[in-house]
């Protein structure tokens, strides 16, 4: 450890990342894009495939109900439309391991082109990253709720229903471990990085991959407040040079989303008092990173 409190190891100094090979700005745009083309298509497609194959499936069964049985057309498509519905958060499982796994895969490819790490990332550090989590979810849900924003978009009753419906156990896996996951390593391991190490500035690299991060929401209002939780993991991932402490503060900001679903209202004096608290927390927070950003502005290192 260096006087600053800079983490170096003897392997950062001696072996310094292969260089990255060099795309032409067309080949940088598609780079940067097919991964969250990667995630949506891989729920569309297995959506689609599952669905058309309980309709068959469904189809063919009451087709071999005996001689003149005939098929509701009409019935079966609501019996298809249903089965969606009811198994919406199982397959955004099923689709967030296989998309998770190949995103694993090509993370492990490229993160060898990663500058070294000039600082370690520790206990201390991921606590800090978990508060600072719930302390986002607590000021971002008590924004939409004060300023009546829930009401005026009804569409995100649908985010809603998937949130608070169904087994507890699976929304919590789903949405609170496995979602955080995948959207980390798609958007702020690859999306990020790639962005960042085709020369495009570092600010303009985490705007782009948050915004990106907000639009495949496919909700106006998600979309909003993803874009903005978003420029806090990629800022977290940036500043503590780890995957995991974006991941961290994401399955912190989900999973206490899922857990306080299933709460009645909370007192609202505790609630004022937690709103307070989280105030403080992400103020000093802000205020701590700005000081460390600037250091590495200044002399390239981290302080711890």
């Amino acid at each position: 450890m260096t006087d600053n409190n800079t983490f170096i190891t003897e392997s950062t100094v001696q072996n310094p990342p292969p260089v990255q090979k060099t795309y032409s700005i067309p080949r940088q745009i598609w780079r940067a894009v097919n991964m969250p083309l990667i995630y949506l298509g891989m729920q569309v497609v297995l959506t689609f495939v599952i669905t058309v194959g309980y309709g068959v499936w469904v189809g063919i069964s009451e087709g071999l109900g005996g001689e003149g049985a005939e098929i509701d057309g009409e019935a079966l498509a609501e019996n298809i439309a249903n089965f969606g519905v009811s198994n919406a958060m199982l397959i955004t499982l099923i689709s967030g391991l296989l998309s998770g796994l190949i995103f694993m895969l090509i993370w492990n490819k490229e993160r060898r082109f990663l500058p070294p790490k000039t600082r370690a990332f520790s206990l201390q550090n991921a606590v800090v990253v978990m508060l600072l989590g719930f302390a986002l979810n607590i000021l971002v849900n008590s924004f939409l709720e004060f300023s009546g924003l829930y009401e005026r978009f009804t569409s995100y009753d649908t985010v809603v229903d998937m949130i608070v419906s169904g087994s507890f156990v699976l929304r919590l896996i789903t949405i609170g471990i496995v979602a955080p996951i995948v959207e980390e390593l798609c958007f702020r391991g690859l999306l990020f990085n790639r962005l960042n190490n085709g020369k495009m500035p570092v600010v303009g690299a985490m705007i782009i991959s948050s915004l990106i991060f907000g639009i495949v929401h496919l909700n106006l209002l998600q979309s909003s407040y993803a874009f903005v939780l978003g420029m806090f993991m990629v800022i977290v991932y940036y500043l503590y040079q780890t995957i995991w402490a974006a991941i961290i503060i994401h399955v912190a900001i989900n999973s206490f989303t899922v857990c306080l679903a299933g709460l009645e209202e909370i007192n609202s004096a505790v609630m004022l008092v937690m709103i307070a608290m989280s105030v403080v927390f992400v103020a000093v927070f802000a205020a701590v990173t700005v000081k460390q950003l600037k250091g590495v502005k200044n002399n390239g290192s981290f302080n711890s």
